[in-house]
């Protein structure tokens, strides 16, 4: 695995739903993730593909290189809530993962 973690439990790897261009650009769809009460299914309803930066560390702790993609994903649940978290996809070993630890905000 090619994601190195600051914070070893900061990752959680999730079942994606995801469809490819011709171009070989990556569109997240739909993620499964597991949680107390089972497995949920979450719709993604935005995203961006936040571009590389070369190596560096994320604001939620993650060591990035060339092989990972960072998005930054809005989703909801079977509740209709909105949500933003930050996923990565390992292009080397092909998995997705979620932040579970997300940057802290400040209000403007």
């Amino acid at each position: 695995m090619k994601i190195m973690l600051n914070h070893f439990l900061s990752l959680q790897p999730v079942d994606m739903i995801f469809k490819t261009t011709r171009e070989g650009e990556v569109i997240p769809v739909r993620f499964r993730i597991s949680g107390f009460n089972g497995n949920s299914v979450c719709e993604i309803t935005g995203y961006r593909l936040v571009e590389p930066q070369g190596e560096y560390t994320t604001p939620d702790g993650v060591y990035l290189n060339h092989d990972t993609q960072y998005y930054d994903v809005v989703f909801s649940t079977e509740y209709e809530r909105s949500h933003r978290i930050n996923m990565y996809y390992d292009k080397q070993g092909t998995c997705w993962y979620i932040s579970r630890k997300q940057p802290k905000t400040t209000k403007a």
